[in-house]
């Protein structure tokens, strides 16, 4: 998982089992209350766990963030961007977007009704991204899609 959220609030949920790795923004703490903010994951910041998460670098990649440049062949990769599907509901999402797509990979935007997201919307339709409404009960739309890309893999 990726994700501008915060990282700690993932783990506590009961899908992180579910996950290798999660990344996403945190706090440092002085005396017991947070007192800042310790790491926030930008645009830039995903796309670098992404390529990450595709060498099969990530355990380490927050203390040797260089690592992402390591040149890993394609056939070598531990996830092919093929085997991707992002899903993303906001303007830090689109660069996430387009790589994934680029590289064969499956892209989601999650519509979020508000005038904020007009243009956010906007880009989706230029990238030729499908968009779905954050309903992901068994047979949805969103759902079916998810399913629809998993069956073909």
């Amino acid at each position: 998982v990726v994700s501008c959220g915060i990282e700690s609030l993932m783990h506590g949920t009961i899908l992180s089992k579910s996950f290798t790795d999660i990344f996403g923004s945190s706090f440092y703490e002085k005396d017991g209350t947070i007192a800042g903010v310790k790491s926030s994951v930008t645009f830039t910041e995903k796309t670098k766990f992404i390529y990450a998460i595709n060498k099969g670098i990530t355990s380490k990649i927050r203390e040797n963030p260089f690592n992402v440049n390591t040149f890993v062949a394609e056939n070598e990769r531990r996830i092919p961007f093929e085997n991707m599907i992002y899903l993303g509901d906001g303007p830090s999402d689109i660069p996430c977007f387009s790589m994934i797509k680029n590289n064969g990979g499956h892209s989601i935007g999650i519509n979020v009704d508000s005038n904020w997201h007009k243009e956010f919307q906007l880009e989706l339709r230029k990238r030729e991204i499908p968009g779905f409404k954050a309903d992901y009960k068994r047979g949805s739309k969103l759902r079916n899609e998810i399913e629809k890309i998993l069956s073909k893999s």
